[in-house]
């Protein structure tokens, strides 16, 4: 009879049977052994580090991606749920000095590198070519806490070397917790440092209710990040390990072609001497020829052979073969990569010599898609979300990259919002959270609306008609507009939006007028609600006039956009309250609108600088259209362009504007 099965493991306290274990661990595993000589590793770190400085193209591969990335925009911002207190000066104010601490450590986040980007160089070298990101939460030597960021004890993020980073085990094959040893230093072959997971404020608080005990485990955590993880082993899988045949085979076929030009494998040329007839015979010739041209014969190996002796070539000297190409693609695409985007092209030739730029870019999107943005949006959750929202404690914060979608793909979701909002399946202010914006968070954006030609129709209570509030009043183009900050980089850069600017979806321009002469307008429908915002902003000026806090006025028809604007400018308040009334009176002028909603689109969307410069030289250009543009004009309005595209805060972008419209409506 067979012996009945059993199990050996004991069940844990408070369980009926024993627990998996994750993987067959080799035996005796948390004894000292030097890092990736445990024989599950098909290299050790040392083998690949040698590979990826040897091999050109691995290192080409290498630098590419690299680069690639470090190449991207970042910044700190809110969460999605975040996103609509930034209504609140008062948590704005808030969340730009949180920010700021961020911004400052990120700068420069290991003294050891000069800068993040130097920073971020050594960090990808160690994702790429051993999997084994580790980060060390140094704490400051003083020990003095209140001095680091959040009062978290952590001084910076020091990168130490992977490979001399050993992960430690549990009886179950899991990453042991804290306090228990997670990971030993390996220097010299010999352990050196323990230490434990990296530990979320909360769980520090938990584990270490006494400051002092709490303050000596900080300085012992580590952010061990192999992001290729597999279940049969603690170590992860990385570019280089993936491609040591590949590369084997290239670094052979590079050293043979360098044997060829420094020592050669064939005679340079063959001497067959008359009336010999034995080797001996032949070394004596070939000793008296040595002798006679001395050096010159060796360096340049003229051999003497018997008479009738002939040279048959076994291996040919072939620099180059159609497996070479195929060898190199494996590179490519193991890394990520195309032929195109290395400069290669099949047979060799160069990817400069051929080929359209439609190509190019259409491997460029793929590119982004399926091997930068899994890799960042990994760094993005396991290093930078988890320091600040579980380390620091700053859970309505996190890391965004910029640049993750290529103009093709942007502007495919741009037309995708569009549909979606005008056939009422989302609203304005969901898209607008989602693209990372500020939410409108009024109610014709807050809803869902049907757009049907120039009428946007509301799929909420009784459907207003287009331009039309919940009261009856005409909306203006404030109410539709952006609020004073547009994008989340000018939430946190005070400079954005302008009020009075004309909502997306809202009726193109009028036919324009002739050169020279004011604006036909329209029945006004609209002075009513204009004299009531112009009635309720006297009040708000009489109301800071005597001293009261801004927040605490209550306007009925005057925009929240123009009240903020004035709280944020209350040094400028003669200045600002001009501003205001312009662009209340302004507000059914519609070259004038359209223009300022160009500017404050561009300012959203290109940020500062010279692209936000240029598409704001074609709005204004576009709304002169019908007037001759003399080369004096066309240098005021290039100028107005240039200090809107950079100007500090939006009393400045008020201010460029109302040069735009002396421009527009001069005589």
């Amino acid at each position: 009879m067979p012996i009945p099965p059993m199990t050996i493991d004991i069940a844990p306290a408070g369980l009926p049977r024993p627990q998996p274990r994750r993987w067959e661990y080799p035996v005796a595993w948390n004894m000292p052994t030097a890092p990736g000589t445990e024989g599950i590793r098909l290299a050790s770190f040392s083998t690949m580090r040698a590979y990826a400085d040897r091999d050109s193209l691995l290192r080409m591969c290498i630098d590419k991606r690299v680069d690639e990335i470090c190449g991207m925009g970042w910044d700190v911002v809110p969460t999605t749920d975040a996103v609509q207190k930034l209504q609140s000066k008062t948590y704005r104010d808030d969340f730009n000095a949180r920010r700021a601490q961020f911004l400052k450590l990120f700068t420069r986040p290991d003294p050891e590198y000069f800068s993040y980007h130097t920073w971020l160089k050594a960090l990808l070298e160690d994702h790429f070519v051993i999997d084994a990101i580790s980060i060390y939460l140094a704490p400051r030597l003083d020990g003095d806490a209140s001095k680091t960021v959040f009062g978290s004890g952590i001084a910076g993020l020091m990168l130490l070397d992977g490979a001399t980073i050993r992960p430690m085990l549990d009886l179950s094959g899991s990453r042991p917790t804290p306090p228990n040893v997670a990971y030993q230093q390996y220097i010299w072959g010999v352990p050196r440092v323990d230490m434990m997971d990296a530990l979320t404020q909360d769980e520090m608080d938990a584990l270490f209710p006494d400051a002092a005990v709490a303050a000596k485990f900080r300085g012992d955590q580590l952010l061990y990040l192999p992001l290729h993880k597999r279940t049969n082993t603690p170590y992860g899988f990385s570019h280089v390990e993936k491609s040591l045949v590949p590369t084997g085979i290239d670094m052979n076929k590079q050293k043979y072609v360098l044997g060829y030009y420094t020592e050669g494998n064939t005679p340079n040329s063959w001497v067959t001497i008359g009336n010999v007839d034995t080797p001996q015979q032949a070394r004596q010739w070939q000793d008296s020829l040595d002798a006679m041209i001395g050096d010159i014969g060796n360096r340049h190996q003229v051999f003497v052979l018997p008479h009738g002796s002939s040279a048959i070539e076994t291996k040919p000297n072939i620099f180059r073969d159609e497996y070479d190409s195929t060898n190199r693609e494996v590179t490519f695409g193991i890394f990520g990569l195309t032929a195109m985007e290395m400069g290669f092209l099949p047979v060799g030739k160069s990817g400069g010599l051929t080929g359209g730029s439609g190509m190019s870019n259409t491997q460029a999107s793929g590119k982004v898609r399926t091997a930068t943005k899994p890799l960042v949006m990994s760094l993005k959750r396991n290093i930078f979300d988890m320091f600040i929202q579980q380390i620091c404690g700053q859970e309505d914060m996190q890391w965004q990259w910029e640049g993750l979608l290529s103009p093709d793909d942007e502007q495919a979701q741009q037309t995708e919002d569009i549909s979606f909002v005008s056939a009422g399946i989302r609203t304005r202010d969901e898209v607008r959270r989602e693209r990372g914006w500020t939410p409108f968070n009024l109610p014709m954006t807050e809803e869902p609306t049907v757009t049907t030609g120039a009428a946007v129709q509301s799929l909420v209570g009784t459907p207003p008609t287009a331009g039309v509030g919940p009261g009856g009043d005409t909306m203006t183009s404030d109410q539709r507009s952006t609020s004073n900050e547009n994008t989340l980089e000018n939430q946190v850069k005070p400079a954005a939006g302008v009020p009075g600017a004309v909502a997306p979806g809202a009726p193109a321009s009028a036919a324009k007028k002739p050169a020279g002469k004011p604006a036909a307008q329209a029945p006004d429908k609209s002075v009513p609600a204009k004299a009531k915002m112009l009635s309720e902003l006297d009040a708000l000026h009489k109301h800071v006039l005597g001293g009261q806090d801004v927040d605490v006025f209550q306007p009925a028809t005057l925009p929240s956009g123009i009240v903020k604007f004035i709280g944020e400018n209350l040094n400028s308040t003669t200045t600002a309250f001009q501003l205001a009334t312009e662009q209340i009176e302004r507000m059914d002028d519609r070259e004038y609108t359209q223009a300022a909603y160009d500017t404050a689109l561009a300012l959203a969307t290109s940020g500062r600088g010279l692209k936000a410069a240029t598409q704001i030289k074609r709005a204004l250009i576009k709304g002169c259209e019908g007037m001759e543009i003399t080369s004096e004009m066309r240098h005021d309005l290039n100028d107005i362009a240039t200090s809107l595209s950079t100007a500090a805060n939006p009393l400045a972008i008020l201010q460029g504007l109302d040069r735009y419209y002396a421009i527009l409506r001069s005589e």
